[in-house]
């Protein structure tokens, strides 16, 4: 696992624009992959978060303007 490309989950809960509590119940409804470490964080790879984002962003898009599409 390069470190580089895992972010802590505050710094994905951040880049999403959610809490850290809802990031975490996502992980647990499998909508976003993580990894809890033995030391209880969880860690969350960069391109998971980039993927879920885009998700966000589409539906976001979407409510806004349904005729977008």
């Amino acid at each position: 696992m390069r470190e580089e490309n895992w972010l802590r989950a505050g710094k994905a809960a951040k880049r999403l624009q959610i809490s850290r509590q809802t990031l975490y119940r996502w992980t647990q409804k499998g909508y976003i992959y993580g990894l809890e470490q033995p030391s209880g964080q969880h860690k969350y790879e960069e391109s998971e978060v980039e993927r879920v984002r885009l998700l966000i962003l589409g539906n976001r898009r979407f409510k806004d303007n349904p005729r977008a599409l």
